[in-house]
């Protein structure tokens, strides 16, 4: 991957995981049951940059890997994009459960904990294509 290119991922990556340590810290706090409509406005920007950054992603990298001459280079993406499909699956119905923000309050254990698990396993993929996309890309002679 080409320096700009990766530090243009990098940097969504960042601005993702930034959004999710905000959310996480939002939960956290003793007043976090108050704070829903908060952690709801970062769950609706979490999914606005989220889905933009999968957009630029799906047209700018891994449709070249998927169709690579190189057999691990494409089922190494095709790896990762079904792992971010699965991901985004999730998250996309945790957002659609729970856009109301008096039932997240009402609720707010079971928010809490589905909102820690899916922000957990985006975070965890996130740190997966930072370890991984660039080296692919750039064996890639992207």
């Amino acid at each position: 991957m080409s320096s700009r290119l990766t530090a243009h991922y990098r940097q969504q990556h960042a601005e993702l995981s930034a959004i999710i340590q905000h959310i996480d810290t939002l939960l956290n706090a003793p007043e976090a049951r108050t704070a829903a409509a908060r952690v709801r406005a970062d769950v609706e920007a979490l999914a606005h940059k989220l889905n933009a950054h999968l957009t630029r992603q799906e047209e700018g990298v891994y449709t070249r890997l998927l169709y690579h001459t190189d057999t691990q280079v494409r089922d190494t993406a095709r790896h990762m994009r079904r792992e971010m499909g699965a991901v985004r699956k999730d998250f996309d119905r945790f957002v659609a459960a729970w856009a109301s923000v008096p039932l997240m309050t009402v609720r707010f254990p079971t928010f809490a904990a589905e909102a820690r698990t899916v922000t957990g396993r985006l975070s965890a993929h996130l740190n997966r294509e930072e370890e991984t996309l660039p080296p692919l890309a750039e064996k890639a002679g992207l």
